[in-house]
């Protein structure tokens, strides 16, 4: 699901289906863009590139953030950390440049991303949860429910009854010959 979207569901389950799959892409495309992230890394760190190194400790300290990562070691002082980080990025109007041509920036910005991206499964675990709660609490699987998801990635649903019974009916026309 994308932010700023109403969707329909006709049943509880169903939203919580769509969370799951939802959930496992995210976490696809964690694994995906920290794969992506070491290969880039020890690309750079084969042509010696000083710039990395600070890169390389926010790899280390974002994979001990990680529940997943068994990574332990403690990130080292850079040289660069104290650098301001406006002198990397300028304003222009709406956007921000990098100042500079290289991997560096590309590489901060997919450790943005990166950094979304685990905060998006977080609240979907989150709220995969609260799902299995209510449905513990005994709320009917049958109902229906709308769901807004907003851009923070939570949501807010309404249930709504869609087990409307239709009693049967039957209509027919009949047709009787008669002689006079």
């Amino acid at each position: 699901m994308t932010s700023d979207q109403i969707y329909n569901f006709r049943t509880i389950l169903e939203f919580q289906n769509t969370i799951d799959y939802e959930l496992k892409e995210v976490n696809q495309q964690i694994e995906n863009y920290s794969k992506l992230i070491g290969e880039k890394i020890r690309q750079e760190e084969k042509d010696k590139n000083e710039d990395f190194s600070e890169l390389k400790e926010k790899l280390e300290s974002s994979n001990q953030s990680d529940p997943k990562s068994k990574s332990k070691s403690k990130p080292k002082k850079s040289k660069k950390s104290s650098k301001n980080k406006s002198e990397d990025w300028i304003e222009y109007e709406e956007i921000k440049l990098f100042n500079g041509i290289g991997a560096k920036g590309e590489l901060e910005l997919y450790f943005k991303f990166l950094e979304r991206l685990k905060n998006k499964a977080q609240k979907l675990q989150g709220t995969k949860s609260t799902i299995e709660k209510l449905l513990a609490t005994g709320i009917k699987k049958e109902l229906g429910c709308l769901s807004l998801s907003k851009e923070d990635g939570t949501y807010d649903i309404t249930f709504v009854n869609t087990t409307k019974k239709e009693k049967f009916s039957y209509k027919s026309v009949i047709t009787v010959r008669c002689e006079a």
